[in-house]
């Protein structure tokens, strides 16, 4: 395969598959950080698990959409830039990373802005 493709570890389908696993959890075990409400009261819908799991899932769905934008840039138009902005996508994921897991432990709202605006950009960015 071409591309960013062939530099990463793990396949399309493997990230694909952790993502929709991660999700059904999510959708299952529910919470709200910022009050600590859960649906089910129970260790999987532990705020620091649910978090935990979405920061490694939020982070393959991001690589994997940078891997598909890397690919189709290199099919159509092979633009610089576009192959750039394509391979800062994950680090700005891992970035919001940060600043969400800082407010949890923190226990601050304030900070949750600076992940939002994060994800604003990479998806203006894809």
């Amino acid at each position: 395969s071409s591309g960013i493709n062939a530099e990463w570890p793990l396949r399309p389908g493997t990230l694909l598959s952790l993502v929709s696993h991660i999700c059904h959890v999510k959708c299952v075990f529910p919470n709200r950080y910022n009050n600590n409400i859960v649906l089910h009261d129970t260790f999987l819908s532990s705020i620091f698990l649910t978090r935990f799991l979405a920061t490694f899932s939020e982070v393959a769905w991001i690589t994997l959409l940078s891997i598909v934008a890397s690919d189709i840039n290199q099919q159509t138009s092979s633009s610089p830039t576009l192959a750039t902005l394509a391979e800062l996508l994950p680090p700005l994921c891992v970035a919001a990373q940060c600043f969400v897991w800082a407010a949890l432990v923190l226990q601050t709202d304030s900070l949750m802005f600076f992940e939002e605006s994060m994800w604003a950009g990479m998806f203006v960015i894809n």
